[in-house]
């Protein structure tokens, strides 16, 4: 968007909005009398608005790939940076190789099911595996938007079942596994993230936002208040935690904060960002290191449900774990239903005990008369 003023004193507004099937640059134009912002943003909209309804006419003989793209730039500014990448991937390596030379209007449910049938069979060409339920489900929903804004009521994702959410149960790794993991890793840095994963619980992209002013050593806490994630031009920024529950301090035990101390004065990090590598580094160093130690199926991520596994054992209430680990209440009693599953065995014959001894035989002359007979 641009704007300039006219010889006679008023203003002509440039609105861009995108490129045609072409490659083409699209420019709309509007005079205005003054260059209020107010004005400017109202313009802005109606210009927005207007080519949108224009541009629905002669939609439906557009290309599903054009009309992805298109959808992308049209969505842009409402939808979160690390899902925008996640949208692209999709479409990109999933959506375009099925659909992306047939028209909008060539579109019917029997290419939605018969798509959705693909993904859950058929091998992925990076896995060599079909991709899980929940994933396709999340294709299924993201198909479902992109169709919805250029077919509305035609749509042909109506009426169909999206796949069900498959169950997720976290891989929790026990003491002795904790071990291997932590002595799997000789670099001081990568120890340290295992550490801040396993013993406070933090997220990958926590870990990596983490300034060295963020430690406070004599209450012994770590202050969350960011998080770093992937953008749209595949390098990875700071940005808010995903919630207000994410912006919180977590206790960090005297072990860790001795190996911080150290490592901050080693990396000369006083007031500086800690760690400088890539995240997604981590994620595939160790997966490598997971399966030459037998632990293959271990992602990082299953540190948290280690310490969250620690607090259920430790008997921390659940609104306070909640807090620690930046969950909603909700989220961390999913996690806690699939721990502590030998506890519940035996918290179970006690109840079942219990009940027993309570049962007693009464006298039948204490008991009512006329009692029906079963």
């Amino acid at each position: 968007m641009s704007i300039k003023q006219l010889d006679n004193g008023k203003f002509e507004l440039t609105v861009y909005l995108g490129r045609d099937e072409n490659g083409k640059q699209i420019r709309k134009h509007a005079t205005l009398d003054d260059d209020r912002k107010k004005t400017i943003n109202n313009a802005t909209e109606k210009i927005k608005q207007e080519y949108k309804e224009s541009s629905l006419v002669s939609i439906k003989d557009m290309r599903v790939s054009s009309w992805c793209d298109k959808w992308l730039e049209l969505n842009e500014g409402n939808i979160e940076e690390s899902t925008y990448v996640t949208y692209k991937i999709y479409i990109n390596h999933h959506f375009k190789d099925y659909f992306g030379n047939l028209k909008l209007k060539q579109i019917n449910d029997i290419h939605i099911k018969q798509y959705l049938k693909k993904k859950l069979t058929e091998p992925s060409k990076n896995t060599g595996k079909p991709l899980s339920p929940t994933t396709v489900r999340k294709h299924f929903f993201i198909l479902r938007r992109i169709f919805s804004e250029a077919l509305k009521h035609e749509n042909p994702c109506l009426g169909i079942k999206p796949p069900e959410k498959a169950i997720y149960i976290p891989i929790i790794p026990n003491d002795e596994e904790f071990e291997k993991i932590y002595n799997a890793f000789r670099s001081k840095s990568y120890k340290l993230i295992i550490l801040l994963s396993a013993k406070c619980g933090l997220r990958r992209g926590e870990i990596f936002a983490l300034n060295s002013d963020d430690i406070d050593y004599e209450n012994k806490l770590i202050r969350i208040d960011e998080a770093k994630s992937i953008n749209r031009e595949g390098k990875y920024s700071r940005k808010d935690p995903k919630s207000k529950a994410g912006v919180r301090k977590v206790p960090c035990p005297d072990s860790a904060l001795d190996e911080i101390k150290k490592y901050n004065r080693s990396k000369k990090s006083i007031g500086k960002e800690m760690f400088s590598t890539r995240p997604d580094n981590l994620s595939s160093e160790f997966s490598d290191r997971m399966k030459k130690i037998g632990l293959q199926g271990i992602r990082f991520h299953d540190l948290r449900h280690y310490y969250a596994s620690w607090l259920y054992e430790q008997g921390i209430q659940d609104h306070i774990a909640a807090e620690i680990m930046g969950h909603d209440i909700m989220v961390l009693k999913q996690i806690y239903q699939h721990i502590g599953v030998d506890k519940k065995k035996e918290v179970f014959e006690h109840i079942r005990n219990l009940q027993d001894n309570k049962i007693v035989e009464l006298p039948s002359k204490n008991l009512p008369k006329n009692l029906p007979n079963f």
